[in-house]
């Protein structure tokens, strides 16, 4: 939906809003001013909902997913591979 009442209710709205503001879980890349980008040595793509998403979860994510497997220390390290080769 696109409805602003709606949107309102949920506790996260990607890719529609408007608005790019990870303090209220808003992640939507469709704005003219839009130029937010991985890391300061990764700037040549734009992100889109799912970069930015993955920006600001994909650590918590990943180390979820390796929990167990005696990986949690590579999770720096995981996390731009992952970029790299699945988001980029």
């Amino acid at each position: 939906t696109r409805d602003p009442a709606k949107l309102a209710e949920c506790d996260i709205v990607i890719d529609v809003s408007g608005e790019y503001v990870p303090e209220s879980m808003k992640f939507d890349h469709h704005q003219r001013s839009f130029t937010e980008t991985f890391s300061d040595d990764k700037t040549l793509t734009r992100l889109s909902s799912a970069g930015l998403v993955y920006k600001h979860f994909g650590k918590e994510i990943l180390a979820k997913a390796v929990e167990g497997m005696g990986a949690e220390a590579d999770v720096e390290t995981l996390f731009p591979l992952v970029y790299d080769k699945f988001v980029e």
